[in-house]
């Protein structure tokens, strides 16, 4: 097995399948590690979200990238509602009440999406209380908003199947921020509930990422276990070569077979002799037996 695995063709094999196994191994720790970093920064979420109330525009501009430094930040915020643009988002077990917020900032107003409180699943907007007039001084969590999904510009829709800053967009117009509020303060009125703060989790290892990093070190082990797989083939079949060179050939046991004229057997044309030859033979024979000249033989007289 070791003269098998150290020829040089195995030898290049093993070092292209420890090359990915080492690639996959280091995609299985950069995973671990990205594991931790998000555990940690859903930690950080958690924690933010116990500070003190902050100013939003200080956090977070309009049309400025949401970061995971953000998310979680309690913040207020002024303006006046938008009813005429409100949306509900189907969100599972429940109605999210989705409105704008026009809030004026120092390159102009811009739509801040609210999320004024949750209702049962199914409620329409006669099931919902209209949104507060007038100016109004909202605090509450800044929440990052899902993938689009897909509206197209002007779409004239009065739900939604997620709070996606990309497809309200769409619907509102811009400028927009990047992220949504869900309102703690005004206390929302029934029959709406403040959205619950999600689980952001409290440190240790994300789950999502530590599958992600065992699945690269099963690659690594199986890069492995081919090569294994391929040596171990190929010395079986060199070990069964040699029992079939020691077998013999069954050909070799038959006796060969004697072409015409071979030595020591006679050819039955060439030995077959006239009667006239034979009787020379036998006179000649009998002359020399009696110590006269041969004596013709009787074949050979005329009748």
């Amino acid at each position: 097995m070791f003269r098998t695995a150290t020829r040089p063709r195995h030898l290049a094999l093993l070092a292209a399948a420890l090359g990915l196994a080492a690639t996959f191994a280091w995609l299985g720790d950069w995973q671990l590690q990205r594991s931790r970093v998000e555990a940690d920064a859903r930690a950080a979420q958690s924690q933010r979200a116990g500070q003190p109330a902050t100013d939003l525009l200080s956090v977070l501009p309009p049309a400025t990238p949401v970061t995971g430094a953000v998310v979680g930040r309690t913040v207020t915020v002024t303006g006046r509602y938008d009813p005429g643009e409100q949306l509900l988002v189907d969100a599972g077990d429940a109605t999210w009440v989705l409105t704008p917020l026009l809030v004026d900032t120092p390159d102009g107003r811009a739509r801040l999406p609210v999320v004024r409180g949750a209702t049962g699943p199914g409620a329409g907007p006669a099931d919902v209380p209209p949104a507060p007039t007038g100016t109004v001084r909202l605090t509450g969590r800044l929440e990052a908003g899902s993938a689009p999904t897909g509206l197209a510009p002007g779409a004239d829709v009065a739900r939604v199947d997620a709070v996606s800053p990309a497809d309200l967009a769409n619907v509102w117009g811009t400028p927009l921020w990047t992220a949504y509020l869900a309102v703690t303060e005004p206390v929302p009125p029934a029959p709406l509930v403040a959205l619950p703060e999600p689980d952001r989790g409290g440190g240790g290892l994300e789950l999502r990422n530590l599958s992600y990093a065992l699945q690269w070190w099963v690659f690594a082990g199986f890069a492995v276990f081919v090569w294994w797989r391929v040596v171990a083939e190929a010395h079986r079949r060199e070990a069964q070569a040699p029992r079939r060179d020691a077998e013999p050939d069954p050909s070799a046991r038959r006796p060969p077979v004697p072409g015409p004229g071979a030595a020591g057997e006679d050819d039955p044309v060439t030995s077959r002799t006239s009667p006239a030859a034979a009787g020379a033979d036998h006179g000649a024979e009998q002359g020399a037996d009696q110590g006269g000249p041969p004596q013709p033989s009787d074949a050979g007289a005329r009748p």
